[in-house]
Parts: structure tokens; sequence; C-alpha cells
């Protein structure tokens, strides 16, 4: 194996590890953090206008991901709803013409992107206390995984003993944290299409792959694709930093919200 082709498929696999530990933590602060408040605060956890004000940046931000990547893929929208206080009806929407099964997989996935430079927007812009330079001085998880969780388990650390409680900044920073993070993760309906845009991506790399056996040819040795290869490479690492840092974020707050959400939902029964 070539290295351009071994570094696409380690940037590759990082990127997709981020995505499921991302999906994860999704799935962790739903059922541990909206759920339990939820029913102290709202009652209904999905019919009520305050749920749906709660959720209001991590749901903009969610819709305009969707948005962006259909501009981005030449997809048209049918139907835009970046925020809907309608309580019968998802805090948000967005409807666009049937794709082909890679496009409607990026459209999907799209939340895990826009989500993620958005909290790093907001960290580097409007509260640089929580920004961290020296993440992205070099790509992470270049050395393995166990140091890769070590320097994300020390990052967390640090956010969560360097921050300042008393200041009313921090608790708004993780309250932005928390609804953006909540809505990183795509929907049940957003995954949907994942399996056909898999199955067409490993489909057509397979075919070049067996095409290059019979054939007998080295696709790493034309200049134009080794060139393309670490190009990509180079790009998945830089947005696996971006993701890996908004995990850094979800962990802090999960770690914050966690334990309340446990307090008050007992202290309500």
């Amino acid at each position: 194996m070539s290295l351009e082709l071994g570094s696409l498929l380690t940037a590759l696999t990082l990127v997709l590890l981020s995505l499921m530990m991302l999906y994860v933590l999704n799935g962790i602060i739903w059922r541990g953090v909206v759920v339990p408040l939820s029913w102290v605060f709202w009652g209904d956890r999905r019919r009520t206008i305050w749920y749906h004000l709660a959720l209001f940046p991590g749901t903009v931000i969610h819709e305009i991901s969707h948005l962006v990547a259909c501009w981005l893929l030449m997809v048209r929208v049918i139907e835009f709803q970046p925020f809907s206080l309608d309580p019968n009806r998802p805090p948000g929407w967005i409807r666009h013409q049937r794709t082909d099964p890679l496009r409607s997989t990026l459209i999907g996935l799209a939340p895990f992107w826009g989500g993620s430079l958005a909290l790093l927007l907001l960290t580097r812009l409007l509260f640089p206390e929580f920004f961290l330079a020296d993440w992205f001085a070099e790509p992470a998880g270049l050395s393995g995984l166990a140091p890769l969780l070590e320097r994300l388990g020390q990052t967390v650390w640090h956010l969560l003993t360097q921050a300042d409680y008393t200041r009313w900044q921090t608790w708004v920073f993780l309250y932005l944290v928390f609804s953006i993070g909540l809505q990183v993760a795509p929907s049940a309906t957003d995954l949907a299409t994942l399996p056909g845009g898999v199955l067409l991506v490993v489909g057509t790399l397979g075919g070049c792959y067996l095409l290059s056996l019979v054939l007998r040819i080295d696709w790493t040795a034309l200049p134009l694709i080794a060139a393309a290869l670490i190009w990509v490479a180079d790009l998945l690492m830089g947005l696996n930093d971006v993701l890996l840092y908004t995990i850094a974020l979800v962990l802090l707050t999960m770690l914050l919200l966690l334990p309340l959400a446990w307090l008050l939902a007992r202290l309500s029964r």
C-alpha cells in the first residue's frame, strides 16, 4: 500500500471514529440530560414551546447545515424552516428534492460539520478562554488511539478546571455548547440515506482496486491522483481536529449537566 493511500485510509478511519463518538455522546445527553430536565421543567418532552426555545441555537445551525450542503451539492430545496414554535411539529426541518445516495448522505451528515465549525467559531471569536490553539498545532490521532484519548481527556480536564463558573458568560457558553452539541448529530431521518451512500463509496473504491489488480495499474503512481489523495487526507485530518474539539466541548458540558439533571430529576419526584 502506498504512503498516500495509507494516509487517506488513516484519516478516513479517524473521521469515522470521531463521528461515532459524537453520535454516542449525543445519545447520552438526550437520555441523561434532556429527558430528565424536560420532564422537570416542561412536562411533555417534545410538545412545548419552551422545549423548542431551549434548543433554538442548535436547531437553527442544524438546519442551516443541511441547507448549505444542498447549495454546495446543487440539490434543490423544496421547503426550509430553520426554527418553529409549533408544539405539534419538530423544532425545525428541511425538505429537498430526491437525489443520488452520495449527495443524500453528505446532506444528511452535514450537521456534524456545521455544528462543529459553529462551536469552533464560537470559542475562537466570542469565548477565547475556551479556545485552545495548541489543539490545532498538529493533527490529532496520528500517534494512535490511546494517545488520542489521553489527549482528549487532558483537554476536557483543562477546560473543566480552568473555567470561571462565577461569570455569567461561562454559563451562556455552556448553554450554547449544550444546544449546538445536542443537535450536531444527524436525526434518524438524516441517517436513513447513510447505507446507500456508504455502499456507493465502498463499491467505487472496491471497483477501482479490482480494476488496478486486473490491469496491473498503480493509481497512486500517477502524480495527479497521488496529489489528490494527499489533499483529501489533509482535509480529512483538519476536519477530524474540529470534530475532536467538538467532542471535548460536548464532554465538558456533559460532565457538568449529567449530575445536575440527575439531582433535579430526583428532587422533583
